[in-house]
């Protein structure tokens, strides 16, 4: 008689953003069959929507940035980077048929950078299936303006889905120039 073996490995992989601590866990079974060990695994990983990927900088404006992924069959990544600095403004995750507003962004011009795909990998910040880059023609320019009695301040909505009569194009940019982008 025949005994097959299964082991089971479990990674717990954590994500710290501020004082939200996010855990997810991969389960590997490693089954010994003819021909070798063969690995399954659970679904796609996917982070909650709105999660930073790095730490926001540049946290004390008013203004708003709304990301639209209702209409996509995939999750992305969204980077904004300041274009007088090269800073990293913001990173963070949407899920697919999903949207999230970022408070907070201070007065500025933003190169908009998206990564969509399936299955993020936390630890090479990308996406294992389905990977696409892109980049907003257009910058984004946030602006805050002081009036007598109160101040006024940008919310700007982008999609990350082609609208019809939309105003903002996108091109297609490779890996390399994505993760270029607000490196220190």
């Amino acid at each position: 008689m025949i005994m097959e073996r299964r082991y089971w490995i479990i990674l717990m992989i954590l994500t710290l953003t501020f004082a939200v601590q996010v855990t997810s866990w991969l389960v590997v079974d490693f089954s010994r069959a003819p021909g070798g060990l063969q690995a399954q695994t659970t679904k796609p990983h996917a982070l909650p929507t709105g999660t930073h990927i790095s730490p926001p900088i540049g946290t004390l404006g008013l203004c708003e940035l709304t990301v639209d992924n209702t209409n996509k069959d995939v999750d992305a990544v969204v980077k904004l980077v300041r274009v007088d600095n090269g800073a990293l403004a913001r990173f963070f995750y949407i899920q697919r048929g999903r949207q999230t507003t970022i408070t907070e962004i201070e007065a500025g011009t933003y190169k908009c950078y998206a990564h969509t795909g399936l299955d993020w990998n936390s630890v090479k910040r990308k996406f294992n299936r389905k990977p696409t880059y892109s980049k907003f023609d257009l910058n984004l320019t946030f602006r805050e303006i002081e009036t007598e009695d109160s101040i006024e301040y940008s919310t700007i909505k982008i999609t990350l889905y082609q609208v019809r009569d939309g105003n903002a194009k996108t091109r297609q940019v490779n890996k390399k120039e994505f993760q270029a982008q607000g490196r220190q």
